[in-house]
């Protein structure tokens, strides 16, 4: 078994709550504002230049846009688990938060450079493993869970 970090991050945490007002910003049960906040803050200590930016699938933390754009996808995963927590605010349900670091280019950045994202996206990969690891009240969802959320 390899220590690589993973290409996503599935996991547990009672640190992050959900806030209904969020929808206003994305789509219906698409949370993670208070996640990508958190993620925001431990990243700028990591030397990042971040913001918070909502999308209509949940939270963007933007680490970097030149010569290529490092962001992590904070969100929600959409189960019943979720919905119960949203229509009964008394329900403690386990919320399933994901993070996935990305690197991408946009059009005029793939013909204008020919900077290689793979260092800064494995840099990324490993800086956010690094703060979930270390943050106590984070559980990595075991391989069954994703499955058992993948077929629902």
């Amino acid at each position: 078994m390899t220590n690589e970090a993973p290409q996503e991050f599935n996991f547990y945490s009672e640190r992050f709550g959900i806030d209904l007002s969020e929808v206003e910003e994305t789509n219906p049960y698409m949370f993670g504002r208070e996640l990508a906040d958190w993620l925001c803050g431990q990243l700028m200590q990591k030397g990042y230049e971040t913001e918070v930016v909502p999308e209509d699938w949940g939270w963007c933390v933007v680490c970097q846009r030149k010569p290529y754009t490092l962001f992590v996808g904070c969100l929600s995963a959409l189960d019943q688990n979720l919905i119960e927590r949203c229509e009964d605010r008394s329900s403690t349900a386990p919320i399933l938060w994901r993070a996935i670091p990305v690197a991408e280019k946009s059009i005029i950045q793939r013909l204008s450079n020919n900077e290689d994202v793979e260092p800064g996206y494995q840099k990324l990969r490993e800086d956010v493993h690094s703060i979930l690891r270390s943050e106590p009240s984070v559980r990595f969802a075991t391989d069954q869970e994703i499955d058992e959320w993948e077929d629902k």
